[in-house]
């Protein structure tokens, strides 16, 4: 939320509006405007909404890009260059990791034909053979997931399967 209130006080200075008067020509308190530029506010989608109107802006929504290297320093098998370049990995670093490029492989309609998707479904089948549990408490309601664990693995997949199981070993 700090970025989004940096970029409603740079909007509202840019156009020459002190906080009061966008405050009131919205209908939402000086306080709670004050608050969201110091990015101190959880606002309801509505009352952004009201302040981006004033300002000029639409809210939007964007998709955060996946992040390859760290992905790959968790254990995906993506490149021999990559897999040697080890971070401290986590079950939950590498979830919150894994998010934007399932997303990503799910919003490009690729899940299958890239050397992401093919990366992606060995890690997750590493993932579901070897940690069954993590990957239930984890990837149990993705259908993403469960498409990409149950598809039949080629050859290509099969070795980076095996790399990605030595990896997530280390951590899991």
């Amino acid at each position: 939320m700090k970025t989004l209130g940096q970029a409603i006080r740079r909007q509202r200075l840019e156009l020459g509006f002190t906080q009061a008067e966008v405050a009131r020509r919205s209908g939402v308190s000086l306080a709670t405007l004050q608050n969201i530029e110091a990015g101190r506010a959880n606002p309801a989608f509505s009352t952004l909404s009201k302040v981006l109107h004033e300002l000029a802006l639409t809210p939007g929504w964007q998709a955060v890009e996946p992040d390859w290297d760290a992905l790959c320093g968790l254990g995906l098998p993506m490149s021999a260059a990559q897999a040697s370049r080890k971070m401290p990995g986590s079950g939950d670093r590498l979830i919150r990791e894994l998010a934007p490029a399932l997303a990503a492989l799910s919003r490009d309609a690729v899940a299958g034909t890239s050397r992401e998707a093919e990366a992606i479904q060995a890690l997750l089948l590493a993932l579901r053979l070897h940690f069954p549990d993590f990957f239930a408490a984890r990837f149990s309601r993705s259908s993403l997931a469960w498409k990409l664990t149950t598809r039949e693995p080629d050859g290509r997949v099969i070795k980076l399967y095996r790399i990605a199981r030595a990896a997530l070993a280390e951590y899991l």
